[in-house]
């Protein structure tokens, strides 16, 4: 009789190094993960697209009156003399109203400024942005926390410029933090 070894390796069955049961898991995975970052990007372009195109309509508005008020300068006579000067001021207003919509800096620019001047121990409760102005409202857990903040945030490009009208500090009710209100906005002296 002869005898036969089962636990060759020959003989065994060999286990798969990835089964399909696994990477059809691990791909189910991987796609429901990716789903919400994917509709988020998509929302955000939405966001983006939809101001840039608020901005183009306000853009094509503005200059609509300034072909409008140019058209109105070149048809008066000697009776609108006297109001050219009124006329050229607000010309002047509506070009640099113009200007501040074209040059000034993209939310996603201002927020990410924000993100990259971000300090441990302090943190934004409430962010308002216009083009031209911020205004910020937080907590911090040292005083000393602020200045080093202001100091990181006007080093950025999207904030550089603009002057501090107003900075309020107080103790908040848990004794460990203070709260802060900071206004800026318009050119830095």
């Amino acid at each position: 009789m002869q005898q036969i070894n089962l636990l060759t390796p020959d003989l065994l069955p060999r286990p798969d190094v990835f089964p399909a049961r696994f990477l059809l898991t691990l791909l189910t995975v991987l796609v429901l993960l990716c789903m919400p970052v994917a509709g988020w990007f998509w929302w955000q372009a939405e966001l983006a697209r939809t101001k840039h195109e608020r901005v183009l309509a306000e853009f094509d508005a503005l200059s609509a009156r300034a072909d409008q008020l140019d058209l109105q300068r070149q048809m008066t006579g000697e009776a609108m003399v006297d109001g050219a000067s009124t006329l050229d001021t607000s010309q002047r207003q509506l070009l640099a109203r113009l200007q501040s919509i074209v040059t000034s800096p993209s939310l996603s620019a201002r927020l990410d400024a924000l993100s990259q001047a971000a300090i441990p121990g302090l943190w934004l409760s409430e962010i308002t942005l216009t083009p031209m102005a911020y205004r910020l409202q937080g907590y911090a857990l040292a005083p000393g926390l602020l200045p080093a903040y202001l100091q990181r945030l006007t080093q950025q490009p999207s904030f550089a410029g603009m002057a501090v009208a107003r900075l309020g500090v107080q103790t908040a009710a848990e004794e460990a933090k203070i709260a802060f209100s900071l206004e800026a906005g318009g050119a830095a002296p």
